[in-house]
Formats: C-alpha cells, sequence, structure tokens
C-alpha cells in the first residue's frame, strides 16, 4: 500500500507580511491529466494459429503435474538462510514515542486474503502465445554520424532457452541478416535481445540493410512475426575534423594539415582538394605535393598520437612554390570525396581559409590623434607603437628612435611576450606634441622584412594633455606614539603633504584622565564622517591652532616636521600632546574629491617621555600587576618612580620593580584600565590593561586518535591526558587529573551511540575503544568527556564515511512543454515529474520521493531583446548591489509520495492569481529521492508563470537631462533589421549525462510577425536541420526533424562510449530563414578514483648552482591503492617547469632582495623579467613499489643571478585510464650569500637620490660581517 502525505506549507522569511494574489497547490496525478494518452493495440491470446504449436493436459496428468509439484521436498541445513539485507540507518532522536505492531498483521487485522487459486493456475497454463513483436532496434536513424558499435534487435518474446544463451547460434535460421556482410559475429545478451559486435565497428561510408523475414523467425514459444522488418541506415562519409593552419602563417611554404574522422587515401583525396587564392587563382594539383610520414609525424604529432588509428586518417602536403604574400588561399574538398571504409562519397562541400604574413608596417599608436578615446596621454605616461608582425629584437636599438623635442628619461622597451609592440618610456612634459622618427632601413620584423614606408623617414606623432586634477593626501603617523628618546633635545613630528597647498595646525597639551578611545587619533573613521562640529572638540589646554603655507609643488610629495621643543617642559623636555592636522577649506576645494568625503584628518596622541614600562598580569583569584619602569635610552631601572592604577600607588624599588594587589573594586566590571607612571615631572601612561580572569585552576585536555577517517562497522581508538592547571603562588603549575570520566559517543546526526566511563591512570592519561555500528550515519560524529563534580569537559571529533558508489541516476521534467499563462481566477495546471533508473539496468521503484515546490518573482526579456528593459526599471547607480525589486518569494510547498515500477513520481502543481504589480513567476520543483540503502539523490526542474501575452520594453536615448527638464524617451521596437523574428524555446529532460546514454530534447519555434502596430506570434513550419557536437567541437551527427502543426519538435540521440566529457552542445536550423539557436547540456562520467598518489624530491638539503658543475635531485612519484598494495605497471608523465623567482631569508623580510619594484604599480604590472624556461617532459611506468623516480640535473648561471624554482609535476594513469596528479618541488639558489636594502626615507627630494640602507646575510638570515 502506497501512502502519499501532502506536509503543510512552511512560510519563508523573505515573505512579506501582506496576502498574495497568485495562489499554488500541490496535488496527486491521475489520468484525466495525462494530455497524451497511447492507444494500446488489444490482441487476442486464442490465436488458431499459435494453438497448433501447443497441446492441452488431460485432468489425470494435471492431477499427476500438481501431485509433483506439493511434494514433501528434502530440507538440507544450507536452505535456511534469512534474505540479507542491511540494517536502516540510525535515525536522529526523536522527543515522541515509539510504539511496535506485529508484521505482518494478525489475520483479522488483514483487509484481503493473498492465498492462490489453483483454478486460476489452471487457466494460465492453457493461455496461448500470443503475435511476436520486434520491440525496438538499434540503431533507429537513417544516418549515422558517430562510431557504431553494435545492431540490435529487441522482440517482445522469448527467441532461446536460457540455458543456451552461451551457444553458437545460426542467426540467418531466425530470418535475421544484416548487409553488406563484416566481420564479426551474433550473440544475444539476453533470451529477448540479439545484437550484431563487429570486430571494431561499423565501416563508415557504408550502406546497410537490416532485415527479419516473417517466414523464419518464431519464438521459443511459438509466436510468430506478422510484419517483417526492413530498416535501410548509413553511416557518415569522411568528415574533415582538424585543419592546420588557421590563421597566419609565417613561411610562404606552409604544411596544411587535414584530419578526418575516417580512413582515407592521401593521394586520392590530394587530387580530390582545390586550392584558390583571394584573387580567385586556382593552384594546380601538380604544384602541391605530400610531406613525408616523418615530416608530418614531427609538425602534427599531437593530432596524428591522440588517438589511435590517426596514422591511416590525415593527409599533410605543402606547396612547390612559394605562395603570395598578405593573400588569403581556401583549401576547399568539393563534394565526392571518397573514403577506404567504404564505397559512399560526401554529398556537401567543406573548405577553410588562412593568410600569408603581410609586409611589416605600424597599425596602431598609443597615444594616437585618431582615436577617439585615447587622442593624447597625461605627462610621464608611457608610449608605444605596434606593428603588424613580430619584430627581430636583435634590430631594436635605442639609437633608432629620435624625439623632438627631446625628452627626459628616455627608454626603449621590447618584450618577448608582446613582440608586435615597441614601448617608450619617457618623462614628458604637459601641453606638448612630441614627433618620433625612425630611422628606415634597420627596423626588421621576424621574416627579414624592414618597415613600409612613402619617404625615408617616417614621423610619428605623439599628444600630451595638461595634468589630471589635484588629488590630496595627508599622511602621518596616528594613535598612541611613544617619541624617540633620541629627539627629546629637538623634538618633532614629521607628516609628508601631496598637493595641498596650505593646513590647519592644532595642538593640545593633555593628561591622563582626557584619555578617549573616540579620540580622532584613535577612530579616525568614525570621526571623520561624524557631525561637522567634532573637528572642534579636543581635550586638554590648547597651545597651537594656525594655518600653515606648506609650499608643495605639483604632483610632488613635501616631508614636514613640526617642532615640538617649545610645548613641552622647559627643564627636560617631556609631555602629553595631542597634535590635529587637517586641510583648509581652500586648500580642499582646490583638490578633486567626491561630494560624500570628508576633509583627511591625521591626529596622534605623543608621549614625549624617557620612561619605559613593562606590565606583566599574573592569574590568580587575586589578580596583581607587576610592573617594571627603565629608561627607555638605556634600559637602567629606575628607583622611586610612582606607579598608580585607579586609586592603587606604588614605589618602584632599586631594580625598578613595584607589584599592586587586588586593584579592581567589586563593582568594576570593565577590562580597560589606565597605569600611571611618574618620575619627577616625566610622565607615561600604558592604556588598555585588560585583567579579567574568570577561574584561574582550569583543567587542559589533549585527545586524538589513530586516524580521523573511518568506515561503519570499525574500530575507533582514542587517547589522550588531562592536566589540571592550579595557581600556587606566582606560578600556575600543572598536576595529573585524576578520576573517572564519562563519556558518550554521537553520530553525525546527534544520535547517541554509546555511554560508558572510563579511569584515568596516575598519569591523568586514558584509553578508549569502541566499534562503530554498521548503520551509522555518515558525516562528522563526536565524543563528549566529561570530569564529574568538575569544569573540565572537551569535545572530539572524528569523521565517519563510506565509499560507496551511487547505484541510481535521477532525472525530472514538467509538461506539457509550451508557455505558461496565469489567469486571475481560472486554474491552470503543470504535470512536474522525477524519476529514478538504476546503473545495473531497470528502474528504481518503490523509493521515497520528497518534492520541495519553490516560488517566487522573477524578470523575463524576451529572446533578442537584451537592449531594452522589461519590467521595473532599476537604479543606474546601485551601491553595494542593492536591488530595491520587492522581490515575492512565495511560501515553499511540500510532497510526499513513492516511486511506481518504472521508478516515477508526478505531481500536479495547480496555480492562478496575478499580483496588483504583474510580474513573471518561476516555480522551481525539487524531488529528494532515497533508495533502500538510505542514498538520496536530488533533482530539479522549473518552468515560468507568464502574467501577460506581451511584454512593454523601454530603452532610454539620453542617459542624462537637465534638472528642469527630465524626460525619458523609449524606442520600442523603433529600429529592426527584419521585423520578423523566429523565437526558439528548447529544453532538455535533464542537464547532465553520461556517455552511452540518451539525450531527449524537445523544443518549440514561434515566428513574431509585424501585423500592422502590432507584433502577433504564430506556429513556425518547416524541416529544422540540428548538429549535434562534443565539447572539443567533434561532430556526433547532424540530422533533420519537422515541426508540427504547433511549431513543436522532439529528437533523442544516445551519446557515444568515448565521447569527450564537458559542455556538449546541439546548432539548430530553420534553412532559408535567419532562425537558429543553440542549447548546451553537459556531459561528465562519474567514477571514484581507486587511488591517491604523492611525491617528494631528496636529498632534503640547500641547493645551489655552480656555473659548470653539473648538480642533480631525484624526484619521486608513488601511487597506492585505497584496497591495500601499490600501483604498479601504472603509466607515469612528468612534467618539469621551472623559473625564476624571487627570495628572502629567515627573519629579513623588512629588507628587499632581488630586482627592485616600483612603490606604485597600477594594474598589478611588475617589470621584474622573469624567465620561463622550456618545459621538459619524461615518461615511465611504475616499479612494484608503485614509485618512479627521475634525475633532475642541473647547472649554469644567469647573468643576473636569480633564485630558480623547479616544479615536478607527476601525472599517473591507472589501466582504466584513470589520471591523478601529484607535484612536488625545490629551489636552488644562485649564490650562498644575499644582499638586501631598506629605504630610509620612501620619498625623496627632486634631483636628490633616496636613501638606503645595505646589509649582507645568508639563507638562513645570519648576518655577514
Amino acid at each position: 500500500m502506497r501512502i502519499r502525505q501532502l506536509i503543510p506549507d512552511q512560510t519563508v522569511n523573505d515573505e512579506q507580511s501582506e496576502p498574495h494574489e497568485f495562489q499554488f497547490n500541490i496535488t496527486e496525478t491521475n489520468e484525466t491529466d495525462e494530455q497524451i494518452t497511447i492507444d494500446a493495440e488489444k490482441t487476442s491470446l486464442n490465436n488458431d494459429d499459435s494453438q497448433q504449436h501447443q497441446q492441452n493436459l488431460t485432468a489425470d496428468q494435471l492431477q499427476q503435474l500438481f501431485t509433483r509439484a506439493s511434494s514433501e521436498l528434502v530440507a538440507e541445513s544450507m536452505d535456511d538462510q534469512e534474505f540479507f539485507k542491511r540494517e536502516e540507518t540510525i535515525e536522529a532522536p526523536k522527543t515522541s514515542k515509539r510504539i511496535q505492531t506485529p508484521f505482518p498483521p494478525p489475520s483479522e487485522d488483514r483487509k484481503q486474503d493473498l492465498d492462490l487459486d489453483i483454478e486460476q493456475l489452471k487457466q494460465l497454463a492453457k493461455q496461448e502465445a500470443g503475435p511476436l513483436i520486434i520491440e525496438r532496434y538499434s540503431p533507429s536513424e537513417t544516418q549515422i554520424n558517430y562510431p557504431l558499435a553494435t545492431v540490435t534487435i529487441t522482440f517482445n518474446q522469448p527467441m532461446i532457452a536460457v540455458s543456451s544463451l552461451d551457444d553458437q547460434i545460426n542467426i540467418e535460421d531466425l530470418g535475421i541478416s544484416l548487409t553488406p556482410t563484416i566481420e564479426g559475429r551474433w550473440r544475444w545478451s539476453g533470451t529477448k535481445t540479439v545484437q550484431f559486435e563487429p570486430k571494431h565497428r561499423l565501416p563508415f561510408s557504408t550502406k546497410y540493410i537490416l532485415k527479419v523475414d516473417k517466414q523464419h523467425c518464431v519464438s521459443a514459444i511459438g509466436g510468430k512475426l506478422e510484419d517483417e522488418l526492413l530498416f535501410e541506415f548509413s553511416t557518415t562519409t569522411p568528415n574533415v575534423l582538424q585543419f592546420l593552419p588557421d590563421e597566419t602563417v609565417s613561411t610562404l611554404k606552409p604544411i596544411c594539415f587535414l584530419l578526418f574522422d575516417q580512413k582515407i587515401d592521401g593521394n586520392t583525396v590530394l587530387q580530390h582538394l582545390r586550392v584558390v587564392n583571394s584573387d580567385k587563382n586556382e593552384i594546380t594539383n601538380n604544384e602541391v605535393e605530400l610531406v613525408d610520414e616523418v615530416t608530418a609525424k614531427k609538425e602534427f604529432k599531437s593530432y596524428i598520437d591522440g588517438i589511435e588509428g590517426n596514422d591511416e586518417k590525415y593527409v599533410a602536403f605543402t606547396f612547390k612554390n612559394d605562395l603570395l604574400k598578405a593573400t588569403q588561399y581556401m583549401i576547399q574538398l568539393p563534394a565526392g570525396c571518397p573514403s577506404s571504409e567504404g564505397p559512399l562519397v560526401t554529398a556537401s562541400e567543406w573548405s577553410a581559409n588562412f593568410q600569408t604574413y603581410e609586409s611589416l608596417k605600424i597599425i596602431d599608436l598609443y597615444p594616437n590623434k585618431k582615436n577617439e578615446y585615447q587622442p593624447s596621454c597625461s605627462p610621464g605616461y608611457s608610449w608605444s607603437v605596434t606593428f603588424n608582425n613580430s619584430l627581430d629584437h636583435s634590430t631594436i636599438n635605442k639609437s633608432l628612435f629620435k624625439i623632438e623635442p627631446e625628452v627626459s628619461g628616455l627608454g626603449i622597451e621590447h618584450v618577448e611576450h608582446n613582440d608586435r609592440q615597441i614601448t617608450i618610456h619617457n618623462n614628458s612634459k604637459p601641453n606638448t606634441i612630441y614627433t618620433l622618427v625612425m630611422q628606415s632601413g634597420i627596423l626588421k620584423d621576424i621574416h627579414g622584412q624592414t618597415l613600409e614606408h612613402d619617404h625615408p623617414e617616417q614621423s610619428i606623432q605623439f599628444h600630451v594633455h595638461d595634468s589630471t586634477a589635484l588629488l590630496g593626501d595627508i599622511s602621518g603617523a596616528i594613535g598612541m606614539i611613544i617619541m624617540d628618546p633620541g629627539v627629546l633635545d629637538e623634538p618633532f613630528y614629521p607628516f609628508m603633504v601631496y598637493n595641498y597647498s596650505e593646513i590647519t595646525l592644532r595642538i593640545n597639551r593633555v593628561k591622563p584622565e582626557h584619555y578617549n578611545l573616540n579620540l580622532p587619533c584613535f577612530e579616525q573613521f568614525s570621526y571623520r564622517y561624524g557631525e561637522e562640529e567634532s573637528y572642534h572638540q579636543l581635550p586638554g589646554e590648547e597651545l597651537l591652532n594656525e594655518v600653515i603655507q606648506t609650499n608643495c609643488e605639483r604632483d610632488e610629495p613635501k616631508e614636514i616636521k613640526i617642532p615640538l621643543k617649545s610645548y613641552l617642559t622647559k627643564n627636560s623636555g617631556v609631555g602629553q600632546l595631542i597634535i590635529f592636522i587637517e586641510p583648509t577649506e581652500k586648500a580642499w576645494q582646490e583638490c578633486q574629491h567626491n561630494h560624500w568625503e570628508r576633509k583627511q584628518v591625521t591626529s596622534a596622541w605623543l608621549q614625549c617621555t624617557r620612561l619605559a614600562v613593562d606590565l606583566f598580569v599574573s592569574s590568580g583569584t587575586d589578580v596583581r600587576l607587576t610592573a617594571w619602569i627603565t629608561e627607555l635610552m638605556t634600559g637602567i631601572p629606575i628607583n622611586q618612580a610612582i606607579v598608580s592604577i585607579r586609586d592603587k600607588k606604588e614605589e618602584t624599588n632599586q631594580q625598578g620593580l613595584c607589584s599592586i594587589l587586588n586593584y579592581k573594586s567589586e563593582n568594576n566590571e570593565s577590562g580597560n584600565e589606565i597605569l600611571i607612571v611618574e618620575k619627577d615631572d616625566d610622565l607615561c601612561i600604558l592604556t588598555d590593561i585588560y585583567s579579567y580572569i574568570p577561574n584561574p585552576n582550569v583543567y587542559v585536555w589533549h585527545v586524538f586518535n589513530d586516524r580521523n577517517l573511518y568506515k561503519p562497522k570499525e574500530d575507533v581508538h582514542i587517547k589522550g591526558y588531562v592536566r589540571l592547571l592550579e595557581v600556587k603562588g606566582d606560578a600556575k603549575l600543572p598536576t595529573y587529573a585524576q578520576g573517572v570520566i564519562d563519556y558518550t559517543v554521537y553520530d553525525p546526526r546527534g544520535e547517541q551511540l554509546q555511554q560508558s566511563k572510563v579511569e584515568l591512570n596516575n598519569y591523568g592519561a586514558f584509553d578508549i575503544k569502541f566499534t562503530l555500528p554498521d548503520n551509522a550515519n555518515l558525516g562528522s560524529a563526536w565524543v563528549n568527556f566529561n570530569l564529574p563534580d568538575s569544569k573540565g569537559e572537551t569535545t572530539h571529533h572524528f569523521t565517519v564515511q563510506e565509499f560507496r558508489r551511487l547505484e541510481y541516476e535521477v532525472s525530472s521534467m514538467t509538461r506539457p512543454s509550451i508557455v505558461h499563462y496565469s489567469h486571475p481566477n481560472n486554474d491552470a495546471y503543470v504535470i512536474a515529474t522525477c524519476q529514478g533508473k538504476l546503473f545495473a539496468g531497470g528502474y528504481l521503484n518503490d523509493a521515497s520521493v520528497q518534492w520541495a515546490i519553490h516560488a517566487e518573482t522573477t524578470t523575463f526579456t524576451p529572446a533578442n531583446r537584451s537592449d531594452y528593459t522589461f519590467g521595473r526599471a532599476q537604479p543606474f547607480f546601485c551601491w553595494f548591489g542593492y536591488s530595491n525589486d520587492n522581490k515575492i518569494i512565495y511560501p515553499t510547498k511540500h510532497f510526499q509520495g513513492i516511486t511506481d515500477n518504472k521508478g516515477t513520481h508526478e505531481i500536479k502543481i495547480t496555480y492562478h492569481g496575478i499580483e496588483k504589480e504583474p510580474r513573471p513567476t518561476i516555480i522551481r520543483a525539487l524531488a529528494s529521492i532515497t533508495d533502500l540503502n538510505n542514498q538520496t539523490q536530488e533533482t530539479q526542474t522549473q518552468f515560468l508563470i507568464h502574467p501577460c501575452i506581451y511584454y512593454v520594453g523601454f530603452q532610454l536615448v539620453n542617459n542624462y537631462e537637465k534638472d528642469d527638464d527630465l524626460c525619458i524617451l523609449t524606442d520600442i521596437y523603433s529600429y529592426v533589421s527584419n521585423p520578423n523574428v523566429y523565437v526558439w524555446h528548447v529544453f532538455n529532460d535533464r542537464n547532465l549525462y553520461k556517455p552511452k546514454e540518451d539525450v531527449h530534447i524537445k523544443g518549440y519555434v514561434r515566428l513574431l510577425e509585424v501585423k500592422g502596430d502590432a507584433k502577433l506570434p504564430t506556429y513556425a513550419q518547416g524541416i529544422i536541420d540540428y548538429t549535434v557536437y562534443d565539447p572539443r567541437g567533434e561532430q556526433l551527427q547532424q540530422s533533420k526533424v519537422e515541426l508540427n502543426n504547433y511549431g513543436a519538435f522532439d529528437i533523442k540521440f544516445t551519446l557515444p562510449d568515448n565521447t569527450n566529457l564537458g559542455s556538449a552542445w546541439v546548432n539548430f536550423n530553420l534553412p532559408d530563414s535567419k532562425g537558429e539557436t543553440t542549447h548546451h547540456f553537459t556531459v561528465q562520467e562519474f567514477r571514484r578514483p581507486e587511488y591517491e598518489v604523492s611525491s617528494m624530491t631528496r636529498p632534503s638539503i640547500v641547493h645551489y648552482c655552480h656555473p659548470n658543475n653539473y648538480e642533480y635531485v631525484i624526484a619521486t612519484c608513488q601511487g597506492k591503492l585505497f584496497t591495500g598494495g601499490y600501483l604498479n605497471d601504472a603509466s607515469v608523465q612528468w612534467a618539469i617547469h621551472a623559473e625564476t623567482t624571487t627570495f628572502t631569508p629567515a627573519n629579513r623580510s623588512d629588507y628587499t632582495f632581488g630586482r627592485a619594484q616600483p612603490f606604485f604599480c597600477w594594474f598589478g604590472y611588475s617589470n621584474d623579467n622573469k624567465i620561463i624556461y622550456p618545459t621538459k617532459h619524461f615518461q615511465g611506468i611504475t616499479d612494484n613499489k608503485g614509485t618512479h623516480e627521475i634525475k633532475v640535473g642541473y647547472h649554469g648561471i644567469e647573468k643576473e643571478p636569480r633564485p630558480t624554482i623547479i616544479r615536478a609535476l607527476a601525472s599517473i594513469t591507472d589501466l582504466n585510464n584513470q589520471t591523478q596528479e601529484t607535484q612536488t618541488q625545490f629551489l636552488i639558489h644562485p649564490c650562498i650569500y644575499y644582499v638586501g636594502f631598506q629605504l630610509v626615507n620612501n620619498y625623496g627630494k627632486k634631483d636628490k637620490l633616496v636613501q638606503t640602507k645595505v646589509i649582507v646575510t645568508d639563507i638562513d638570515g645570519n648576518l655577514i660581517d
């Protein structure tokens, strides 16, 4: 009995509180909901023709048969075995009670009697066989565009006995034949299915006839075939899979390469080829010749070796004479091209193009006066000249380029990765036109051609515009700052100013009680964006408040030092100051900034002191602070310094130490305190002291297991130890914890698996072991450990997983496949279907299905109308992605059911109603299918509901208008090159497929025709040409399908077993029209790897490179099987990559080593001239330990010595063609010592050098004298 239950609706947080007009509901489907019915022909079982092959039993014979069937059987000990079924997975904990009921139920509770009727069995035995029918045959299409491996016929009745499946058969006895005859064999894959397996595959370019003669075709139970089968199909004629060259060639005698999908004769195809240039001049066949096999494999090795058998599928030819420069050539393969596999020839023409190189000339400049968007550039920006061909680097010299007027800082750059461009670095001035003159006859391209020009010297102009708008900046140290005691004789505060002409400088003398975290020196952001009057509220005594002229040069940073001596104590030069700097209103308006920006502020609390404070907070019931006061300059302890915090005061001893006990009051809940240190007239403060300790004595746990990953039925072994950290005096000492630990094991869903105790040994350690049940849930499980009568507890996690391949696949779809509209009152409905199929064959029946139906409003744009806006318009500037579209998310509805004998379950989704603001609604139906092993997979399908038949779109003609003249001009369908357009809607049963699976695609086409002032849709008619391509562009199938009366179509094709994985597609085209579209789907193969890989290098030492001596490193890779043992005799492909890199010795990150980078690096550009060496490859086989080793040798040092990193990538492939990669790497040093530098000043004055600090270290960062 199947139970289906409707689960109450669940509300969603995003749902609006007001009621909605649109409503939808879920019910079970019934027979009346079916839109397409299939009339099955009922055939009488009492066929006179079949009766003559059967014999009725007499009453005595029947009695003897029943007596034999009911005779007593001899029972054996091995016969009595229970049916094996894995236990159900443990359910999540429930609070309700469980009531056990007997199964099967008692006879009085049964609703029907299930006893068999003997008379009914007798009637079944008298029935005769019906007519023999061919249920299906494969292939079913007439044009086969893929490699065909089998031909299959399936009948509705058994044709042979089960015992003779493996016997040699003569298929002609059953009237089955395939012509022409090819090498292969017929075999039965079941009692009803026979298939022909060729030795390799069915040859291409051949027409086949599959015939079943009804006179000889009789089933094993006497059924006869009423209609014979005569089916003709053809395999594909030669198709070109790859053509090279496909772009501009670098030689005038290129080698052309054509790779076909089947075997061909090279000489025959060459005679069939035509080569025509852009002037329609044809190159005769006598002017081309085939290249030898060695040359072809050298040039096109990857294409020829890519697939087995490609040696006989390609043509490689070249030209006897040089081709013309700057000319396009077309390679044509006219119809009628023959194949070596069969008699059929091609029916259509194929062609491809390539281009010969042009004469050297300039194609682009930057800046370019003729370019509307880049007519000029800013001062100091680099210029560039781009050519049409790659340049010969050896012919480029700085002396070739002359610039008038003369420009300073001239530099010429030509790099390998952009070898068609020359970059000119300069220090150009604003509002100037520079002329570039290049000497003729010297600069050449890689073809040896000089630059084309009309006069001896060709001039080029670069326009430089005025400097960009001013950008101002103030930067300096902020926050709490302790001044360097070495400058207290003449103290100053330095900061940088950029483009601000004047600033406001304020200095206030402050005291410890003025400290506040909300001051501008500590909270610049909130201060800057706070209220305007907060700029004038600084604590303490105001000492200075005036405007200072900076005298900055344009775009030149300037350092300003504010002297502080006059604001400090006269005798000792100490004190506490707040400094506050901001640009004036005049300077702020002179620079460019956004309207929402406030003035930039730089502020700091300056402690000008000679005291240094180190503070230690000790744990315990009574918090104790220990302060150590020393001289900041020398570190000498200071005696008799007063240390105070809150209302507690202490004096330091001769060692500069003092302690304060119990300084916190009972009602003091704040953990933030200020410590004040005073000595004579000097003062120092230490802020943000936190000393909150809830419990000084704590239990510390350390728990670990033998491994973190376990399977059900495995033992989990956990060890650990516990320490009690107790405060004894001034120290926190560990002791061995004692007692009995309570521990509880939980599975990943929180179900309790075990509860027990374990006693700690003398060293506070424990050791437990338990076994996971077979039906444990998968995921992250945990164990809770607890020491009773204490606050010591911890949780330890481990993972439970089961490595089982899914046994079924799921899919879903909706029907009918039409456009859905919503009516204000009338109900409409859609049928949602999900299905489960077993990988082993058959369907997933009696499986639990959980439906979740989600509905929400969305947007819709008609086809080919993306330049118009439909529905609610969005603001042009939407900060932080905020979009106020008032989306409605309707409550999610749930439904539960069971799959039928076809593995399917269907629900009926009814809907009606239109919101006050009509918007399209998208409904997503998510089905979760669970099998008997509690494996769950999800599948989702969706459909769109339109609130109307027509949509109104608008387009802004002008994005901006004046404030008093705001208008929106729309242009809806006002300019369309072709007013009549085809609209396609294509979908498939699911988006993900595996090789050898059927792909089912449906769709419909509408023709939108302009009739009067309206555009009305009509059903498109005709025949669609469609072509299926795999993810690498390989044509899999080409066929046609006719649109029905409603403009709809339905196609189905099978993916070949060797299909490439990735995103495949189907091209649909309506001939004699502009109606075409492309539909994509994904091809994937789900196989779990059966092994793991690893790699390493040895010896594990520091590697140095010598100019001449040869050094080496051993790289090792290994493969291990998950089931145990090693992956031996596996193919290994090594790829060794080497490139220069940077290296910083240990603990020297504040220094720069190697080539210095610019401070301002726009767009991430880094001119480090990195060298990437050619990748080297090696191939090998793993040994009996699953390992393979290679020796990587190296020597030599570049002119600019730099470290080199070598990465060894190993790809290990097993016998199932599963490949995994592993990588190891090592660093090679060009020297023993490294030189590093550090900038003393980040900014230097104009025409003055920047000071640097230089050190020499070894690899470990140790300084070298």
